[in-house]
């Protein structure tokens, strides 16, 4: 509703970012959402990043979800994940990554599942960045500025899930994601300035590495939305998030899911 009830009010550019960003988010509700294997969900993120130094960057993320329609026939659940992470700057392009997710999914019916999961990989800034020499600061000092207004990157990662159920059972898998993503400021020059108002948007696969029957995409997700950067310290964003899975090869994509996702990042 703030977007909606704004956009008269900004200047004729900034309102065209800002519906376009509208229309992105609702590209992602344009889905068989009536599927009797669709569910509606809720997600926040709190993120806290650490820039140490001009290369490295220690994060941690707590990210609780619930279903807040479930499946026909299928019980609701309620999660929560904490993600200590690192990225390590190799050069103004390209930063090595790391994570560890540790989580516990409870469902309606009883069941509990926890959850280790190792993810490896690299972040590419397609455009690159300006790499700042920052010895001796910290914080904003620290932060690595885009080169140009449209900021688009990739995310490549190698991730190793390991899910322990409460009746002993185990599962362990491996897959690769793969991850375009987006932002553009819409009343700023660059993402980095303070009081920006900018639109995101990724989209990502996902390819099984251990199926019997050879790797194929059995998930894709898209997120859409708009984010307000108020300072360097504070940033919040709003997306719908949209996911669509299926079994094998052969099947279409019919389990779908959209959810409403909530961010509050801090930086120091």
């Amino acid at each position: 509703m703030f977007i909606l009830t704004t956009v008269g009010d900004l200047p004729m550019r900034h309102a065209a970012g800002v519906r376009s960003a509208v229309c992105i988010m609702a590209m992602c509700l344009a889905a068989p959402t009536a599927s009797a294997q669709s569910s509606g969900q809720l997600w926040s993120n709190i993120t806290v990043d650490w820039l140490q130094s001009d290369r490295l960057t220690l994060t941690l993320d707590v990210e609780p979800k619930v279903v807040v329609q479930a499946p026909a026939g299928r019980p609701g659940w309620t999660n929560v994940d904490v993600s200590p992470s690192l990225a390590f700057t190799l050069a103004s392009w390209v930063d090595a990554t790391a994570e560890v997710v540790t989580g516990y999914t409870r469902s309606e019916d009883g069941d509990g599942v926890v959850e280790a999961t190792t993810r490896v990989g690299f972040q590419l800034e397609i455009l690159s960045r300006l790499l700042a020499a920052a010895a001796g600061h910290d914080g904003a000092d620290r932060e690595r500025p885009p080169r140009r207004r449209l900021v688009i990157g990739s995310l490549i990662r190698a991730e190793f899930r390991n899910r322990f159920a409460v009746n002993g059972a185990t599962i362990s898998d491996r897959r690769l994601r793969e991850r375009i993503e987006m932002a553009f400021p819409i009343n700023r020059r660059r993402m980095t300035a303070d009081r920006t108002l900018y639109g995101t948007a990724d989209g990502e696969l996902f390819v099984p590495m251990n199926n019997a029957a050879g790797w194929f995409v059995n998930q894709y997700r898209i997120r859409a939305g708009i984010g307000y950067r108020y300072d360097f310290n504070w940033r919040f964003e709003a997306l719908l998030i949209r996911t669509q899975a299926r079994e094998t090869a052969a099947n279409s994509f019919s389990a779908s899911a959209i959810a409403l996702d909530l961010r509050i990042k801090r930086a120091f």
